[in-house]
């Protein structure tokens, strides 16, 4: 009984450390106008019409709704929003569920992957650009691949790049 219980503390402790987030910025973005008071923000799904990567999208875009407004100083708009968040998923691999559980997230052919292209638009002008690739190695938490990507991109918007 008590390896049994040790066994498990080590298995949460080993898949607790399985995913994770990368950043490229392309550039950095600033506000030339410091005195807005306008935080209005409006998300545009770029993505292909590829069924896989449309899912994809889609979960993003449900991730990012939901951390913009737990986490972000911007105010999600639908009528005329002063910033928009334009982003394009590129690749989006979800690898084998089973396998990242059978081999506790060893092999890399298991392993989920996600890369998403974002620009911030300020009305027409482009003022910043990034990419984010996000992957996952564990097999429990199936949307914590889509939820890593959009803290990272709600993480760049507020430090302002």
């Amino acid at each position: 009984m008590r390896k049994n219980i040790i066994l498990l503390l080590i298995l949460a402790a080993g898949l607790s450390a399985c995913s994770g987030v990368d950043t490229v910025v392309k550039k950095r973005w600033s506000i030339p106008d410091k005195s807005y008071t306008e935080t209005t923000l409006g998300l545009v799904d770029l993505t292909t019409k590829d069924m896989d990567l449309q899912e994809a999208g889609r979960k993003l875009t449900d991730n990012l709704q939901s951390q913009l407004m737990a986490n972000s100083l911007f105010v999600l708009g639908n009528k005329s929003p002063r910033y928009f968040l334009k982003y394009k998923v590129t690749a989006y691999h979800p690898g084998s569920r089973a396998e990242r559980m059978a081999t506790f997230g060893l092999m890399d052919s298991a392993k989920a992957e996600l890369k998403v292209k974002i620009a911030l638009f300020e009305k027409e002008k482009m003022v910043g650009a990034w990419v984010t690739e996000s992957w996952q190695k564990d097999g429990y938490f199936p949307d914590a691949l889509f939820k890593k990507a959009a803290e990272n991109i709600v993480q760049h918007l507020g430090r302002g790049f």
